[in-house]
């Protein structure tokens, strides 16, 4: 599902950071994706170290969370 919002944000001019399975990885870079966390094996929140200016929540993270990946730095 998340693979949809990746084309219009390229369209946009962003800088692309999904979460992926690995069996999805590959499908969600084919849409332009610039970066591909697996989320099965990594934390978000232990990956992206700087904040971000757009984040769309299709997969579970906490509120904490996501605010923390929208405030890092700032």
């Amino acid at each position: 599902m998340g693979g949809y919002a990746v084309q219009p944000a390229k369209r946009a001019g962003a800088y692309v950071i999904a979460t992926a399975s690995p069996p999805s990885s590959d499908i969600v870079k084919a849409t332009g994706a610039d970066d591909i966390i697996d989320h099965t094996a990594t934390s978000v929140l232990d990956t992206v170290t700087e904040p971000v200016d757009v984040l769309l929540n299709l997969a579970p993270i906490t509120p904490p969370g996501f605010t923390a990946l929208v405030t890092r730095g700032a």
